[in-house]
This record gives structure tokens, C-alpha cells and sequence, in this order.
């Protein structure tokens, strides 16, 4: 099974027009969570691009680049499971910017190998923009948009997760992360008035199975004679539960036994069930408590004589 990436938090900056800027620095938390990536997306104007990106000192990769405009660059770089820790992302540019808009994207649930698809991309001047990446159903699909102006594109067979605004200027240059889940395997962005779009999935992780009972759903005890019950399942769960435990049984979390000693003669559905990361399985235990077992009262009267 798959499920959707998740995105854990975001953050932004951007230098207005003017600069000469050499670097750039944004202040980042990676917070826990299976499966984590990192993501960096730039616009940066009459510059050559970034020469490195770094969180926290350690090196991320370049995913996507594009030229628009002559001087102008829309880029991604990732970092595969980053330290869960605070720190800075640097961004090292190649010659001094212009202007520059930069964002910080921590994902949980990510495919660790391929965590990026392909990407498509669109770089000219005020034009019209269509961009459809390809994608699966539980992938997210992240769009850099640089609009002209502060133009809000628009998007079809999408969810917005997040959208981030870092404006890069007053009146120009706005870039847009959009950040969405399809639900189907096809997204497209579209704006009137764009100046660079690129596109790209980002592969959901495959999510552990979760257990399934493997016990016997019946069992069998009497009134005050001890009982003990091991619930059992496939895919090491990590904890157990029960519901509907009858009068004087309880349940230890942790190992799946069930105990103790029946207080009432009854017939009970208990729940019980199995967790991990994947889930959790259930099933229905059919309890029979039957009245104890006495000695016999002899109750015949003998005559006797003397």
C-alpha cells in the first residue's frame, strides 16, 4: 500500500530588487517522520544560479533548472532523509543576484530511492502556460511557478495542499510553490501571464502492511479458574488491544496477553487487535466463561441403626 506524502512544514525568503546578493539563508526545522525529504525552490534573477545548497552543512542535489528570460533561473534541489534537527539552508549562488525568492519544503512519506519524477518546464517571457507532469494517484505534484506580477495561476486535477507567495519584487517576479495532491494521475497548471513553470511528482513511499490477527477467534474459560489468551498477528505489531473484556480479564498492551480470572458466567465479542506503522488489524474473539466446576453434595439419606 501507498499512501500521499505529507508535508511537514515550510518556510520562505526572498531579496527585493537591487541585491548584489552572494548568498541566501533560510532558517529551517526538520521535524520527525518516516521516510523525510527536503526541498529548495528558486527564482533567481541576473544571476548564473546556484553553485551549491546546503542544510544544516550538508551538500543537497540539484533536481531541475531553467533558463528564462536570458538571466533568470528557476531551480530544485533535495536532500533524502535529512537529520531531524534545526539549522540553516544556504544557498551559494554562482555570480551576485538581482532579486531572489527561495522556499524550504520538509516531507514525510517520501520514496527514498527515486524521490522526484521527471521534470517539465516552460521558460519564456509573459506567455501562456500549460504544464502537466506525469504522476501516480498518492504522489504529490510540486509546481515552481514564476509569475509576471502578482498573477495567482491556476490549477486542474489538483488539491492545493500549500502555496507559498515569496515576491521577489514589488511589482514582479512572484514565485509560487504549489504543492498538491492529484488524486488521479494527471495535474495541470496553467497561467496567463507566466515567465517560467516546472513540474514533477514527488513518488509516495510504500507504507508498511499492517498486521492481521492470526489467533483463534474463540476461546474458552470458567468462573475462577485462571485464563490466559495470546493474541497473535503477521507483520511484527509493535502493540495489542481488546475491547469487551469480561469481568476480571485484562490485557497487557505490549505482549498481547490476555489474563486473569473470570468473575461471571457469560458469553462475550471481544475486539482485539494488532498495530505498526501500517495500521492496525482487528478481529472478533467469541469468549465462553462457564460456571466453575464444583464437587458433588451428596444429598441421599442413609438409615442407620444401633
Amino acid at each position: 500500500a501507498q499512501t500521499t506524502p505529507v508535508i511537514l512544514n515550510s518556510y520562505g525568503t526572498h531579496g527585493p530588487w537591487g541585491g548584489p546578493y552572494s548568498n541566501a539563508t533560510i532558517a529551517s526545522v526538520v521535524p520527525s517522520g518516516t521516510n523525510r525529504l527536503l526541498i529548495v525552490t528558486l527564482n533567481v534573477w541576473e544571476s548564473s544560479g546556484a553553485a551549491s545548497v546546503s542544510f544544516g552543512g550538508v551538500s543537497l542535489s540539484r533536481h531541475s533548472t531553467g533558463i528564462w528570460d536570458g538571466t533568470g533561473k528557476l531551480e530544485t534541489w533535495y536532500l533524502v532523509n535529512p537529520s531531524v534537527t534545526s539549522g540553516n539552508v544556504v544557498i551559494t549562488f554562482k555570480a551576485p543576484a538581482g532579486e531572489y525568492a527561495a522556499q524550504v519544503f520538509t516531507l514525510s512519506g517520501v520514496d527514498q530511492t527515486t524521490p522526484l519524477g521527471t521534470p517539465t518546464g516552460v521558460y519564456d517571457n509573459n506567455i501562456s502556460i500549460t504544464l502537466s507532469p506525469i504522476s501516480s494517484e498518492t504522489d504529490l505534484v510540486l509546481f515552481n511557478v514564476v509569475t509576471e506580477g502578482d498573477g495567482v495561476p491556476s490549477a486542474s486535477g489538483i488539491t492545493f495542499v500549500r502555496e507559498e507567495l515569496n515576491d521577489s519584487s514589488s511589482e514582479s517576479n512572484t514565485l509560487f510553490s504549489v504543492v498538491g495532491s492529484t488524486g488521479s494521475t494527471s495535474a495541470t497548471i496553467t497561467q496567463s501571464a507566466g515567465i517560467a513553470d516546472v513540474g514533477f511528482a514527488v513518488h509516495s513511499a510504500s507504507a508498511s502492511p499492517g498486521p492481521a490477527i492470526t489467533s483463534p477467534t474463540t476461546a474458552s474459560g470458567q468462573v475462577g479458574t485462571p485464563f490466559n489468551y495470546q493474541i497473535t498477528a503477521t507483520n511484527s505489531p509493535t502493540s495489542f488491544s481488546a475491547t469487551g473484556l469480561p469481568a476480571g480479564l485484562t490485557m497487557s498492551t505490549s505482549t498481547g496477553v490476555i489474563s486473569g480470572t473470570p468473575t461471571t458466567v457469560a458469553t462475550t465479542s471481544v475486539t482485539i487487535g494488532a498495530t505498526n506503522a501500517g495500521g492496525t488489524g482487528t478481529a472478533t474473539l467469541t469468549l465462553t466463561v462457564s460456571a466453575a466446576n464444583t464437587a458433588p453434595t451428596i444429598t441421599s439419606i442413609t438409615n442407620q441403626s444401633t
